[in-house]
């Protein structure tokens, strides 16, 4: 033992020689006596377990991570791929589901005396639940969807699971502000797609109270379908038509929970009034429409229309005008509308 500045230090001759502290050394014989133990223990090691994987394709189009919306109910786009992250030993996959919550709910909110009148919970349900067919090992799926039009934020999950019941999953968070959330009218702008048997990707289903248009997939749930006001009707030569949930002939509804009621009527009010409309015009241009109707088959392009929904509680009712403002001439019949409807119950 060499003694240096009254401390004891050890020379070491394993590497080059070297003065280590007697921790050091100490530490040292003890990691050489544990190598072989290390070795066998890394080497029983199994690594990944193979399982299932899910994530988003990276675009600048794409949503891929959170995010803020800069147009209220703007049409957004993901891409989830999924797979086995080895099939030759993973389990095939078995159910992709993916859900949504909105937190605050949909509603818009009421800003009476510039204060907020009651702040609804967050509502959350099942877009879509499909079980796989067997021996799937990878798939993708495009996500189109359109953002909320109130303020507030919606959480996206995406999940897989395997046979035996493993699981992995993806969410991103979307955050809209609307710059006009204490007027008493609730407006926005919204793409509506015609339905065709078979696609359940269309967005073809309107909850025209808080301005959310929905796909076929979501119809499929209990809880979006309790939301549902108007559905896309196609007419002859893609003609443009709306109508009610409760009218099961037209929309093929007859296996939904709940069938929604909506008045529709058509009007006269020119686009000038529309675009100046208070809480009363709607009231107004709901009472000079013609005959209330469950569909109106045809609609054509800058027409208004005038609606009111009915629902078991009539404090829940709403009233208000579509502006048919163009009919695309587009590979999918695509409308686009302008809605302004009531945020309480007005007669």
């Amino acid at each position: 033992m060499l003694t240096h500045g009254g401390g004891d230090l050890y020379y070491s001759f394993v590497t080059e020689p070297r003065l280590l502290p007697r921790p050091l050394y100490a530490m040292r014989r003890y990691l050489l006596l544990l190598a072989p133990f290390l070795t066998a223990l890394f080497a029983c090691d199994p690594g990944v377990k193979p399982g299932p994987r899910v994530d988003f394709v990276g675009n600048t189009r794409f949503v891929s991570s959170d995010r803020v919306v800069s147009t209220p109910g703007d049409t957004l786009s993901s891409f989830i791929y999924a797979d086995v992250r080895d099939s030759a030993k993973g389990n095939p996959l078995k159910r992709f589901i993916v859900t949504v919550k909105y937190e605050p709910g949909l509603t818009p909110g009421l800003y009476q005396n510039g204060i907020l009148t009651q702040r609804e919970d967050p509502f959350e349900y099942t877009y879509l639940d499909s079980t796989l067919a067997p021996n799937t090992f990878s798939f993708v799926f495009r996500h189109d969807f359109t953002a909320r039009t109130t303020s507030g934020r919606e959480r996206w999950t995406f999940k897989v699971t395997g046979v035996d019941k493993e699981q992995a999953s993806r969410t991103y968070q979307l955050t809209t502000r609307k710059a006009d959330s204490a007027a008493l009218i609730h407006n926005y702008t919204t793409l509506l797609q015609a339905p065709v048997k078979g696609n359940r990707a269309r967005r073809s289903f309107l909850d025209v109270t808080n301005g959310l248009a929905l796909t076929g997939y979501a119809a499929q749930s209990p809880s979006a379908q309790a939301l549902i006001d108007l559905i896309y009707v196609p007419g002859v030569n893609n003609t443009f038509g709306l109508a009610s949930p409760n009218n099961v002939t037209s929309v093929g509804t007859s296996s939904w929970v709940t069938k929604n009621s909506t008045e529709l009527r058509t009007t006269t009010v020119p686009v000038e009034e529309f675009n100046r409309a208070t809480e009363a015009d709607l009231i107004t241009g709901f009472d000079a429409g013609r005959d209330s109707s469950s569909i109106l088959p045809s609609i054509a392009e800058g027409k208004i229309i005038a609606f009111r929904t009915n629902t078991p509680n009539p404090l829940d009712s709403r009233t208000g005008l579509i502006y048919v403002q163009d009919i695309l001439s587009t590979v999918i019949p695509t409308v686009l509308i302008q809605v302004k409807v009531s945020k309480r119950a007005i007669r």
